[in-house]
């Protein structure tokens, strides 16, 4: 506020090359590195081939009137963000990006949830877990894998009831050798 432009200026460049306070769930895509900062709608990015400058307003919100928080960002072929009831796929570069909403209703409890898997096809895939259970992506639409683990996660299986307020604390491992996804 009373700070002159000089030194403004300088505190800026010195901003410039700190990553924004609690960025968490981070990936590269297109050279870029792309970060959420938890609960919120804003996905947060490098300058291309400038892994350590941020930049101020390097800064895209997603969806901001859907009332949803980012929950993870990971990438396919596309970078792909999931929100807790949507998922969003973007390509491009940072101000050429092209948006699509891939899921409303089916998102992701927790960045720490997500994993890259091969599938059968060759290919790679994400798993991750929804608040009503686990799902696979391929860009395109998510796929229910867990139907016959339903009843625990809707908390009908007394013995195993899914406590969904702490789904954001949950971790998943993919073991490509046994080819499980471990939650």
């Amino acid at each position: 506020d009373n700070i002159p432009d000089t030194q403004l200026a300088e505190r800026l460049v010195e901003e410039r090359e700190k990553p924004p306070i609690g960025l968490q769930g981070f990936c590269e895509y297109n050279g870029s590195l792309y970060g959420v900062v938890k609960n919120t709608h804003d996905l947060r990015f490098t300058a291309i081939n400038e892994p350590e400058s941020w930049g101020a307003f390097n800064i895209e919100p997603i969806a901001p009137g859907d009332g949803q928080v980012i929950t993870g960002v990971n990438k396919l072929t596309r970078l792909i963000i999931y929100k807790e009831r949507s998922i969003h796929t973007w390509e491009g570069i940072p101000g050429l990006f092209r948006r699509i909403q891939r899921s409303d209703g089916v998102g992701c409890a927790s960045h720490r949830t997500i994993k890259s898997v091969i599938a059968p096809n060759g290919g790679s895939v994400h798993m991750f877990m929804d608040r009503h259970g686990v799902y696979v992506f391929d860009e395109q639409d998510p796929i229910d894998l867990s139907r016959e683990i339903q009843p625990i996660f809707n908390g009908r299986d007394d013995k195993y009831v899914f406590n969904a307020s702490r789904a954001d604390q949950a971790v998943a491992e993919y073991s490509f050798v046994d080819k499980k996804y471990v939650l």
